[in-house]
């Protein structure tokens, strides 16, 4: 079924690239993705009492990303062309997870702004709300630049196709 094969080249971009280059980046994606989450994580683990459900997420999604990787180099190691899958999708789990990511700060906005409402203290969340601050602002220019992606994308796909001329007249 998953019999190991040639050196052949199969697809283009990274795809193509040997097996054994693949596997070397495979074992650097499996690095990179443990010590990533070291790095972003390490100050909210234990210390901090108010760590979130949502918070473990992204750990628990890039670690995840980090064992596929090592899995990925074995397979690729052992002439396996299936390991270019797994390395794909262990790729793949980083934007994902930013998009998750992006997900949860639009969840938790609203829940925010719904438990407000019923507290009845709205105005003083807003007034609060720091406009100069550079993560709303980071924030809401993501949200307009995938908006504005996602509008480009879908009337680039609804332009018609000219006709194709016929040679025989």
């Amino acid at each position: 079924m998953n019999e190991p094969v040639n050196e052949t080249q199969s697809g283009t971009g990274w795809r193509s690239l040997p097996l054994n280059t693949l596997g070397l980046l495979a074992v650097l994606a499996g690095i990179a993705f443990p010590l990533v989450t070291w790095l972003l994580f390490r100050n909210s683990w234990g210390s901090s009492p108010g760590f979130h459900w949502y918070e473990w997420l992204t750990p628990i999604l890039l670690l995840l990303g980090g064992a596929m990787s090592w899995l990925a180099a074995a397979m690729l190691f052992s002439r396996r062309a299936a390991g270019r899958d797994v390395l794909e999708l262990a790729i793949a789990i980083v934007p994902i997870t930013l998009a998750m990511r992006l997900l949860i700060v639009i969840i938790v906005f609203i829940g925010t702004v719904a438990r407000r409402l019923l507290d009845g203290s709205v105005v003083d969340f807003f007034k609060d709300l720091e406009l100069s601050s550079g993560k709303l602002l980071i924030n809401i220019g993501l949200i307009m630049v995938i908006i504005t992606l996602i509008i480009v994308r879908t009337n680039a796909k609804s332009k018609p196709q000219p006709p194709k001329e016929n040679k025989d007249d």
